[in-house]
């Protein structure tokens, strides 16, 4: 376990963003925590006063801890989502730690609307209190709420910034990943035999396909394409791009997509061509035979 670090921070005036509502990028979550590096230990007390150190409070395989803020929208429904996930993988070694960073100077007024939250919410996970931002400051919060997963030994893992659409299933997939229980999912468009598609090509593929069966067409477009930048030969991906934009109305454009999915099929072969083949070769050696 790593040691507590003594912060002696000095606090210039810190501004809390409130992120846009699909905002989400490892690069521009945190201004001083990046993955792969150890994050800074605090020790803070919750609203009743009991001390909480995070070296001492993570989990035996991975650690969310979130910045909030009841003045926040989103960050309520983050804390649903998360304690949602240690109902069901917190016997995997998954915790949590909420950090509140609910005003650079603390009011007395606070402590009846962060509880509120807690309570609204069902957390029941620890909630801390960062009355002089310290916490926050040292890790270079850029949005509220945002959220650093850390591994047992406090190395972060995954940095989330905002808490959109995109961030909610950005962040449930990489738990469930990294705790080796997720599920496999059937595509929309199932692909071709023998051909793997790139890993991040694939999250962006289940992401799409999560928003087309929302009928959030904007939202699975961008995916979609982000699937086909990260993979120009996933030609399932390319598949689906033609079913959005035809539901968008745009046929040229469907057009455009289903013809490069064939293109891509055709130049490695798809399974029906394949199974063609192996249907007359067969069909060939039994003629033979009986002859």
């Amino acid at each position: 376990m790593y040691r507590l670090i003594k912060m002696a921070i000095t606090l210039a005036a810190v501004s809390l963003v409130l992120a846009a509502p699909g905002f989400s990028s490892d690069a521009m979550a945190f201004k001083r925590t990046s993955v792969g590096e150890t994050v800074v230990n605090f020790e803070l007390t919750d609203l009743e006063g009991k001390p909480f150190t995070l070296s001492e409070s993570i989990g035996s395989k991975a650690t969310i801890v979130l910045f909030w803020a009841a003045w926040s929208p989103r960050s309520a429904d983050f804390i649903s989502d998360i304690q949602a996930m240690l109902d069901e993988h917190g016997d995997k070694g998954l915790k949590a730690m909420g950090v509140n960073v609910e005003h650079q100077e603390w009011d007395a007024n606070d402590a009846a609307k962060i509880s509120k939250v807690i309570v609204d919410t069902g957390a029941k996970f620890p909630m801390v209190i960062d009355k002089g931002l310290e916490v926050f400051n040292a890790y270079g919060v850029a949005a509220v709420p945002s959220a650093v997963m850390i591994d047992n030994q406090g190395v972060a893992l995954k940095l989330i910034s905002g808490y959109g659409t995109m961030a909610k299933f950005e962040l449930k997939d990489y738990v469930e990943e990294y705790l080796g229980v997720a599920k496999v999912k059937e595509p929309v468009v199932k692909a071709p035999e023998g051909y793997q598609p790139k890993g991040k090509a694939i999250r962006y593929m289940r992401m799409a396909e999560r928003m087309f069966e929302k009928h959030n067409n904007t939202k699975a477009l961008r995916l979609v394409k982000q699937a086909v930048e990260a993979d120009p030969d996933y030609a399932e991906a390319y598949h689906l791009m033609g079913q959005i934009y035809d539901k968008m109305g745009k046929a040229d454009d469907a057009d455009a997509a289903e013809k490069k999915a064939v293109e891509i099929e055709g130049s490695r072969g798809s399974s029906v061509e394949r199974e063609m083949k192996d249907a007359l070769s067969n069909a060939s050696v039994g003629l033979a035979n009986l002859n």
